[in-house]
């Protein structure tokens, strides 16, 4: 018995001893497990009115809790993709959560449905926000390969102030991979026409050449010679198209069509000799 409190007094020096030395330990849990998610119509009820204050208590608890661990589980069911619906949902007029909330989800969490539903819920609100409309065409047309919804957001907005210099030849690019040529090179055209930069008239000037040479010698080189009556003659810079023994017409100067690279390398020259 006298042997008892020595013995509990040892023990209990050895382990505060070595838990000094080890520490706690940090147990990590997934948030994808741990979250906790309310849905919007609940989340109307408990606010009593005070939707606004619930939803920014909501937006800085998503901020802080954020982690940037790639989803791939079920569709529409990251939990924050799940938070920012319930923020979209309970304040539709929540600018910054379809911003920031549509970027987080698509590029950090590797979600593009959740990404594409927010972003297309928020330009319902806001159709002519550049940053929505510029993510969203990009999301459209490299992510979720829609052509044509890529093209509609990005060729709204290549034009606007914030636009980077890029974004007009890259509509142009667009819409000549939709196989409107024509079109493509009046888009061009008038971004040309309007850019002052010397270093970015030049990038136009080639890629203008390549667009005109293949519309002219398409038309050139067509089987039925009626239509080759209607046909320009001579390239963006002035010079005549040749003839090759062949009976075919092609340009002095070596153009790439003017399509947006694909992955596997470049597209080679041409001169269509």
């Amino acid at each position: 018995m006298a042997l008892r409190i020595p013995l509990l007094i040892f023990f209990f020096v050895i382990s505060v001893y070595f838990s000094s030395k080890i520490g706690p330990r940090n147990l990590i849990i997934n948030k994808q497990i741990s979250n906790i998610n309310l849905s919007s119509d609940l989340l109307r009820i408990i606010s009593f009115g005070n939707k606004r204050m619930f939803t920014a208590l909501i937006w800085l608890k998503t901020l802080l809790e954020s982690d940037h661990n790639h989803y791939e589980g079920e569709r529409l069911n990251n939990w924050m993709y799940l938070r920012f619906d319930s923020i979209t949902k309970l304040d539709p007029y929540f600018l910054e959560a379809y911003q920031f909330g549509g970027t987080y989800l698509s590029v950090i969490k590797d979600d593009i449905p959740g990404a594409k539903t927010i972003y297309d819920r928020g330009l319902k609100h806001y159709p002519n926000d550049y940053n929505l409309a510029f993510n969203a065409g990009f999301l459209y047309y490299f992510e979720i390969g829609d052509v044509d919804q890529g093209f509609k957001l990005l060729s709204k907005i290549q034009y606007d102030k914030q636009a980077p210099p890029f974004l007009p030849s890259l509509v142009s690019r667009i819409k000549a991979e939709q196989g409107d040529l024509a079109n493509a090179y009046l888009l061009l055209k008038l971004a040309y026409q309007k850019n002052t930069d010397p270093r970015l008239k030049k990038r136009y000037e080639q890629s203008l050449y390549s667009l005109k040479a293949e519309i002219d010698l398409n038309c050139l080189n067509h089987k039925d010679t009626n239509k080759r009556k209607y046909c320009f003659e001579k390239d963006f810079k002035g010079n005549p198209y040749l003839l090759n023994d062949q009976g075919l017409y092609y340009s002095e100067i070596s153009w790439r069509p003017f399509r947006p690279t694909k992955k596997g390398g470049k597209i080679p020259p041409t001169k269509n000799d």
